[in-house]
């Protein structure tokens, strides 16, 4: 009799824990389903900001095109082909065309080609 009402105890336990597993496999669908569905909108509204981004692009750009004056926009060759067909002697001339205003902007007496750190000051000094 005993052993009867632990077999019957068991299968009552047991049966409780099936139900709560199916509940719990139920709950768990449940949120996975509501999960996708959060991914899904997330989707959906990264494609809405991208769209909005480059409409926002777009219209910037109109903006600065208006309100850019076109005479005073100019293309500059590029560096590599400013000085192509220029001969030695020209490329000489110029350079030391910028060696002199770099020398004439630099303040007489410092520097003497030695390169010093801190400066003319002293540390020390109060100014």
């Amino acid at each position: 009799m005993i052993d009867e009402r632990k077999r019957a105890a068991r299968a009552r336990r047991s049966a409780a824990a099936v139900a709560d597993n199916e509940k719990a496999a139920a709950q768990i669908e449940e949120i996975e389903a509501s999960i996708a569905d959060k991914l899904q909108k997330v989707d959906r509204l990264k494609v809405k900001v991208a769209s909005q981004r480059e409409r926002v692009r777009k219209i910037e750009d109109k903006l600065i095109g208006k309100s850019v004056d076109p005479t005073l926009v100019s293309v500059d060759p590029s560096p590599s082909t400013l000085f192509d067909g220029m001969s030695n002697e020209q490329l000489d001339e110029i350079l030391g065309s910028v060696r002199a205003v770099l020398a004439a902007r630099t303040p007489s007496g410092l520097g003497n080609g030695k390169a010093t750190a801190g400066g003319p000051d002293k540390p020390d000094s109060v100014h």
